[in-house]
């Protein structure tokens, strides 16, 4: 359990409108929930797939809010505290390839972060010359 951060709770959680699940859980609208956010404590949902391709972080943050998956249109890019939480169950949740990942959050107007899912490096990359994985995610 050393490698869960400590903002995660490793195994289960209970909210309102879900019953205890163990973490990550593949919902019947095939999502995957995966905790609750750090960023706003509301249940955190993640698509089982990365959107197709490698993209700039611009055109990443245009294109998630225009995705449709499971009956939701509320996509969006993970934080980077949530792309941490990704990172820390990308096993069990399945499908990430061992690359760099967009996460929402901005260093810089020029950079923003991302994480390599090979060894959970945590840096930022060049906005408009940085074009990698996303995948999307939404609160419930």
């Amino acid at each position: 359990m050393s490698d869960v951060p400590p903002y995660n709770i490793p195994s289960l959680f209970v909210d309102t409108k879900l019953h205890w699940l163990r973490l990550p859980t593949r919902m019947p609208d095939g999502t995957v929930y995966v905790g609750t956010s750090p960023n706003n404590g509301r249940p955190l949902y993640v698509m089982p797939e990365d959107l197709p391709g490698f993209h700039q972080w611009e055109y990443a943050m245009r294109c998630a809010p225009k995705q449709t998956f499971g009956g939701y249109n509320d996509w969006r890019i993970p934080t980077e505290e949530e792309l941490n939480m990704l990172y820390h169950h990308r096993d069990t949740i399945g499908g990430f390839a061992d690359g760099w990942y967009w996460s929402s959050k901005e260093l810089w107007s020029s950079s923003a972060w991302r994480q390599h899912f090979a060894d959970g490096t945590l840096t930022t990359g060049g906005k408009i010359y940085g074009s990698y994985r996303v995948r999307c995610v939404r609160s419930g």
